[in-house]
């Protein structure tokens, strides 16, 4: 028995309520169970009940026993103080509040449908990734949809969050957040860390003022990188370092340790060379970073600026002092320019939306990845069993919040499906409907 199994049970009401009694032998009537507290104090608050005739409105704690209330020293705590009726699998005993008074408990082990709890450790101990797989093809599809809606949401707001910390570190500078974030994006999953290094190292200002020179935006990003070699080889790596030490010398440059750079296990086009050499090409002649600048009528259109190709040395090149062996145009492909429209375009338009309170941007955004493919990797090929009809990049990035988050740790109480599994046709089944 775990205490997030009791917090489900006790927010969907899946238990026997009639002639509920007290431990002191008190009627009980549930009348609001409460808002689910996910930070410190009690489980659930601004519950209501009835203690025979007189309501009570205040705040339940939910344990396996009695004897954890002592056990998490909430005897002691004043934030307990507002608890009006402990909740527990088994009653063991009286327990006190801070103040001195009693708290009234329920017990809930003989109020629980053996069935109910079957089907709530099938899902707990199995042991596929995906702890539902077998039993997620009897699930609606509307109940699967509605469930990647939240997930997507969850993620988006969970992205935003981020961001607004990065901005308050940034002391608001949304400029210095673009840029920050259009050189992760650049970077990829592997190569983020370097790329945020190098956004660091130089300062976008600095970038955007010499934006009509590309060989100069060249210099300033690979030199910064600690990629040139100091002896360049080629004339292409001999004109960038020239180009880099003159800008050194003005502007009082670093230069990265290049072991921060990682090219083992990487496909050569995601080589940071090469991702580096593109957002080069992908900041001529940009006077600003802002993302609304980026959006168009259609997502094609915003696709296509990403699109970019870098500098002619690098078609016969993936490192600067080894030509390869066939030529090949370094340009932004498809996959990766849904991953920076994602990663850059998309979080940060809805982080403003979120700190300008724009539900109508939030939903449009929403929308374009509604519009955009679904992406195909390790993580989503593990619900292929799903009920879903349509497949777009608001399903695989709702499907990587549920893995993550839910599937990964068994949280299964907290998922919509798993909810629904585990009530499965029971008579408060409508209560998942609207989860807190």
């Amino acid at each position: 028995m775990k205490e997030e199994f009791l917090h489900f049970i006790w927010h969907t009401r899946q238990f026997d309520q009639s002639d509920l009694v007290t431990d002191y032998g008190r009627r009980v009537t549930v009348i609001q169970n409460g808002r689910h507290n996910v930070d410190r104090g009690p489980d659930f608050s601004e519950a209501a009940i009835r203690l025979n005739n007189t309501l009570w409105a205040g705040n339940v704690e939910i344990h396996i026993n009695s004897a954890q209330w002592y056990e998490h020293g909430h005897h002691h705590d004043p934030k307990y103080n507002s608890v009006i009726l402990h909740v527990c699998w088994k009653v063991r005993g009286k327990i006190v509040r801070e103040d001195g008074e009693a708290v009234p408990q329920i017990e809930l082990h003989d109020r629980v449908e053996s069935e109910l709890l079957d089907r709530y450790e099938d899902l707990n101990y199995a042991f596929a990734t995906i702890p539902c797989e077998r039993l997620v093809a009897n699930v609606q599809e509307r109940i699967v949809t509605h469930c990647l809606d939240r997930m997507l949401i969850e993620r988006m707001s969970t992205k935003a969050a981020e961001l607004r910390r990065q901005l308050d570190h940034l002391k608001g500078d949304w400029s210095a957040l673009y840029w920050w974030q259009l050189c992760r994006s650049f970077g990829g999953k592997i190569n983020a860390p370097g790329f945020e290094h190098l956004a660091r190292t130089i300062d976008h200002k600095l970038v955007l003022r010499h934006r009509k020179n590309p060989l100069r935006i060249e210099a300033l990003l690979f030199g910064c990188s600690g990629l040139l070699d100091v002896m360049g080889r080629s004339p292409y790596e001999r004109q960038l370092r020239y180009e880099f030490d003159l800008l050194k010398r003005m502007y009082d440059l670093s230069e990265m340790d290049p072991s921060i750079w990682n090219f083992l296990r990487l496909r050569p086009g995601n080589f940071p060379t090469i991702r580096i050499a593109q957002l080069a090409a992908f900041l001529k002649d940009r006077s600003d970073l802002d993302p609304v600048l980026f959006v168009t009528d259609n997502m094609q259109g915003m696709l296509s600026k990403f699109k970019v190709r870098a500098s002619p040395f690098w078609d016969d090149h993936y490192h600067f002092n080894k030509k390869s062996a066939r030529t090949k145009v370094k340009r932004v492909g498809g996959s990766m320019a849904h991953s920076i429209l994602l990663n850059w375009l998309f979080n940060l338009l809805y982080t403003r939306a979120e700190v300008h309170n724009s539900e109508s941007m939030k939903e449009r955004i929403l929308s374009w990845m509604q519009d955009l493919k679904f992406e195909e990797n390790r993580v989503t090929a593990r619900f292929n069993a799903f009920p879903m009809s349509s497949r777009s990049m608001a399903d695989s990035q709702a499907l990587l919040t549920l893995y993550n988050n839910y599937c990964n740790l068994k949280r299964c109480t907290r998922c919509m499906i798993g909810g629904h599994i585990i009530c499965h046709e029971t008579k408060s089944y409508k209560y998942l409907e609207t989860p807190d």
